[in-house]
């Protein structure tokens, strides 16, 4: 975990150290920590903060991308807005929590990370699903421009769009749906009376289908299909 509040990294850690499903090992509170942690160890997910005190965590995401290195990066920010989340997503991170939000779990946001989901907090999935909506109902040049306020000057990731939305099997669809509105996994399974393990698998095999890796990414193409 990577944050330069200690306040913050002290609630974080709290919260994993009271559940056995998730070891937090290690800690670091800037940029230059995280980078020798990096450098000495191996780590299935990091979390890490936007603002830092000796840079921003987005270049640690993009060095890790950049080095290749299999590790799910989670965003945990106070900063909520939209080019915040868009600059994360698109540096490489798979999930993105706002600190503010009482509703996050992050023992579950780190499980759900390692299994192949993207966990982002339900007030921001919304936010994107209806972005990509209304950028899906606009001509090319106005879409465009419809993104600049929510993206900055940072190019819209392309994704290929399958053909037909024949490939999803209905209940794919009826889960992806709800993982597009911010659902968690572990809330799926509920509504749907099924395990969080074959939630786990319907979302790989729709990831896998609609060729992307994040919640962001599947709704975008939910909304070119047509399927939101």
């Amino acid at each position: 975990m990577v944050d330069d509040d200690l306040h913050s990294r002290q609630r974080i850690a709290r919260a994993l150290h009271g559940d056995p499903r998730v070891h937090l090992a290690g800690q670091a509170e800037s940029l230059a920590q995280a980078r020798k942690l990096l450098s000495n160890q191996a780590f299935q997910v990091l979390l890490v903060d936007l603002e830092l005190g000796d840079g921003s965590g987005l270049d640690l995401i993009a060095e890790v991308r950049a080095a290749g290195r299999a590790i799910e990066i989670i965003v945990i920010s106070a900063l909520g807005h939209d080019e915040a989340v868009m600059r994360a997503l698109t540096a490489g991170a798979v999930g993105f929590l706002f600190k503010g939000s009482a509703t996050d779990n992050y023992a579950q946001a780190i499980v759900e990370a390692v299994n192949g989901g993207s966990p982002i907090t339900p007030l921001i999935a919304r936010r994107l699903l209806k972005y990509f909506q209304s950028a899906a109902t606009l001509p090319p040049a106005r879409a465009v421009a419809a993104a600049r306020p929510l993206a900055a000057e940072l190019p819209i990731p392309r994704f290929a769009v399958p053909q037909a939305r024949e490939e999803l099997t209905e209940r794919e669809q009826d889960i992806i749906r709800k993982v597009a509105l911010g659902y968690t996994n572990t809330e799926i399974a509920t509504q749907f009376a099924i395990s969080v393990h074959t939630v786990n698998t319907h979302v790989k095999n729709v990831y896998r289908k609609l060729q992307v890796r994040t919640r962001a990414q599947a709704a975008k193409q939910l909304a070119l299909l047509g399927l939101v």
